[in-house]
């Protein structure tokens, strides 16, 4: 294996590694998610640097030996300073990261593209955080095959009434239709639903422009991240989380 590794990546973690050093979960273009290690970039003005949310072109050394990436470089694509100045687009970022890491596959590709859009949009202050947020998760949980168009239940095939309330499917992790599910633990009504429904066909930056309410906003976005616990069968960390 060539030990020079050439990568673009997003910083999806930045840990602290005793007194100089830091550890980095990155996900790039080519190989996934990748663990390495930044020697001295807590210390040293000279070493190379890299923080979370961050997207670039990251030079690595590999060590057969230890089987450890280390960080020679790194060319900033993104640095997603807008970010880390505004708590709420940090939560935000947090959320999606996390549900990028709970989730994460073979095939990060697409994955990788989604979250990089979604982090520029974030780090852009004319753009909602929460909408961001909504789309993110919608797309990413659309990418896994969870989602089809939200016009017909997935379980049973049956179309969607327009007042139809849809109830969830916890075996399958999937909006579905009130006689598929009887009980009724996440609810879909039916103004949030054609919003979804309507959004998943535009482009992500078409979908921000959608506008809604206060309310209502607050409610869709609420569903897809229970909707996201429920897939990764565990809270949400990210409700509580800072940057390294």
């Amino acid at each position: 294996m060539n030990r020079n590794v050439n990568v673009q990546a997003i910083v999806l973690k930045a840990r602290k590694d005793g007194d100089s050093n830091r550890n980095l979960t990155l996900l790039s273009v080519d190989e996934g998610i990748i663990e390495i290690r930044a020697f001295r970039s807590r210390t040293s003005k000279s070493a190379p640097k890299a923080y979370q949310f961050q997207e670039g072109m990251f030079f690595l050394y590999y060590n057969p030996v230890n089987k450890q990436y280390s960080l020679k470089d790194v060319q900033l694509i993104s640095p997603h300073d807008g970010i880390k100045q505004n708590y709420e687009a940090i939560i935000s970022a947090s959320i999606m990261v996390e549900f990028t890491m709970r989730t994460a596959n073979d095939d990060m590709a697409n994955t990788y593209q989604l979250l990089a859009r979604a982090l520029d949009f974030l780090d852009d202050a004319s753009f909602e955080k929460d909408v961001v947020v909504i789309q993110f998760l919608l797309r990413l949980i659309k990418e896994h095959g969870l989602i089809e168009d939200f016009k017909k239940c997935p379980v049973c095939g049956s179309t969607y009434k327009e007042k139809d309330i849809l109830n969830f499917s916890h075996e399958l992790n999937v909006a579905c239709c009130s006689n598929c599910e009887k009980i009724p633990t996440l609810i879909l009504r039916p103004k949030a639903r054609l919003y979804l429904s309507y959004t998943l066909g535009m482009s992500f930056e078409d979908a921000l422009a959608v506008k809604l309410n206060e309310s209502t906003r607050i409610r869709i976005k609420n569903y897809m991240i229970t909707w996201a616990t429920c897939i990764m069968n565990r809270p949400f960390n990210s409700l509580g989380s800072a940057i390294n």
